[in-house]
């Protein structure tokens, strides 16, 4: 016991001058070190941010060189961090005045932000996207390599393009989501299939998958929607390429069926889904070779090869598009498809613009709503609010107004 004490006495601490020398080395090591280190970071941020402006002066380039980017002209450089616009103008926007542009386009993400306070949007049908990923490749099912455009699948973007802008509540499901719940469909107004045959975004082989088939056709028959977009449920089987064709009311002629006689070739171009496309739709790449069955109601067909059409089978509907690339215009037709798929035509003037360059987007939770003009032009529109009432409104180029509900 005495030695432990005895240990505890000889056990001191530093003393005070111990404490001031090393307190003095580490002054003079901090006041060498941290200049440094501080020089050190701002020149790493530096360099990061010459990086990124080198990044975004390389995509501009791109998009000056892209022939489809017509509106975009000029020579970009970039010095030591500092973008300089030589000539270079797109729609408008020049060198001179692309920070003013910034800015208002900042201002504008603020007021977004203050009005819509975290609500979410006003959506008049439930959508449903099915292929083979589902939620795997939720708005990417049709991206090929960072979006670049091919002719083979543009037709079909357009369909995921509209749905991203328009006031549907979208999920994305699989088949083997119906396999596995056959009930989910329950969940949703109108089922979208779009796609070239016997793909991953078309579903091929799944078609022929019997809970899969009488789940879509059930969904259907009891009063929902069903849109198809390309070849959708197409795969060769039993004598049948569009294993949906009692819904859809097209087939696509594969050599099988040259004897059928096919009387069916009368248009109805004043149909409720074209009620708003003035002069011809966009159809894009389309498809060759697809007719209309009997009791089918063709609203738009050339040289005998049906672009549009629609059937009712129950008490559901069914759409059928060869193709539809994105336009304002080719987004309200789409709009309108779903609405009429959905036996919802009377819910067509519900916060709702006449002129399709035109948008409305309510906030309800939030007691807001706004109207934008997506165009670089001015427009005059009729804006229909929620309860179905409407006023003209006259909008400058890409002018957004916000309104209490």
């Amino acid at each position: 016991m005495k030695k432990l004490l005895q240990k505890r006495k000889n056990n001191k601490g530093f003393s005070l001058v111990e404490l001031i020398v090393v307190v003095a080395i580490m002054a003079v090591l901090i006041g060498v070190l941290v200049p440094t280190l501080v020089r050190n970071v701002e020149k790493s941020k530096k360099q990061k941010d010459i990086s990124t402006v080198e990044e975004v002066r390389n995509q501009l380039t791109i998009g000056l060189a892209d022939e489809k980017y017509s509106a975009l002209s000029g020579t970009i450089t970039c010095n030591n961090g500092k973008v300089e616009l030589v000539g270079a103008t797109a729609n408008g926007i020049t060198g001179d005045n692309a920070a003013d542009y910034i800015k208002e386009v900042c201002q504008e993400f603020r007021v977004l932000y203050d009005n819509i306070q975290g609500t979410t949007p006003y959506c008049v049908k439930r959508v449903a996207v099915l292929n083979c990923w589902g939620k795997m490749r939720s708005w990417g099912n049709h991206m090929v390599h960072h979006a670049i455009y091919y002719n083979q699948n543009y037709s079909y973007f357009g369909i995921i393009e509209a749905l991203s802008g328009a006031p549907f509540d979208v999920s994305f499901i699989s088949f083997d989501d119906i396999r596995e719940n056959r009930e989910l469909l329950k969940n949703f107004d109108v089922i979208i299939n779009v796609g070239d045959a016997d793909t991953a975004q078309s579903g091929g082989e799944n078609w022929i998958d019997e809970t899969v088939i009488t789940a879509v056709k059930e969904f259907v028959y009891n009063g929902g929607g069903f849109i198809g977009v390309g070849e959708p449920a197409a795969h060769q089987w039993q004598g049948k390429f569009f294993q949906l064709d009692d819904i859809l009311g097209v087939e696509e002629e594969h050599g099988f069926n040259l004897n059928t006689d096919k009387y069916n070739w009368e248009e109805h171009r004043d149909h409720f889904i074209l009620q708003d496309a003035e002069g011809e739709v966009d159809f894009g790449e389309g498809k060759k070779n697809i007719y209309a069955l009997p009791e089918t109601e063709i609203l738009i067909q050339k040289e005998q090869e049906v672009q549009m059409a629609v059937k009712k089978f129950g008490k559901g509907r069914g759409v059928y598009i060869s193709g539809l690339p994105y336009s304002f215009k080719n987004s309200r037709v789409f709009y309108r498809a779903v609405l009429w798929s959905a036996s919802a035509e009377e819910e067509l003037h519900c916060w709702y613009s006449t002129n399709y360059n035109v948008e409305v987007h309510a906030y309800v939770k939030n007691g807001k709503y706004c109207v934008v003009n997506n165009t670089y032009e001015p427009q005059d529109t009729t804006v229909y609010r929620g309860d179905g009432s409407s006023f003209q409104l006259h909008l400058e180029a890409n002018e957004i107004k916000w309104y209490q509900i």
